[in-house]
């Protein structure tokens, strides 16, 4: 069986794939704040969380206090996330659909 008698199928799932990371990395900032704020939340009124510092928070007799924190200011990243998120995003539909017209074009001329 020869190279050209095996039929190749595009690779959706690598372009998938990698916009699904393209869309966790411009997104994980927001996603931290959110986790940040649920899980204050749900300790209760003794969890404070805002921008100005860190505040205790204790889960299960151990202070996250530190890591909502950091979380809920990890947030700002998101201005720079988002922006070349979007920038990747458009980058990679364009390369995609280049790749699979080239790739029927290919197809189409043996």
């Amino acid at each position: 069986m020869t190279f050209e008698m095996v039929r190749r199928r595009f690779p959706w799932a690598i372009h998938a794939l990698v916009l699904v990371l393209i869309i966790i990395f411009a997104t994980l900032p927001l996603i931290g704040v959110f986790v940040a704020e649920w899980l204050a939340g749900a300790a209760g009124h003794d969890c404070r969380l805002d921008e100005a510092g860190i505040y205790p928070c204790e889960y299960f007799g151990i202070n996250v206090g530190g890591l909502l924190g950091a979380l809920f200011a990890m947030g700002w990243l998101a201005l720079v996330t988002l922006p070349l998120g979007a920038v990747a995003l458009v980058a990679w539909i364009v390369i995609m659909f280049v790749h699979r017209h080239s790739w029927h074009n290919k197809k189409h001329d043996h």
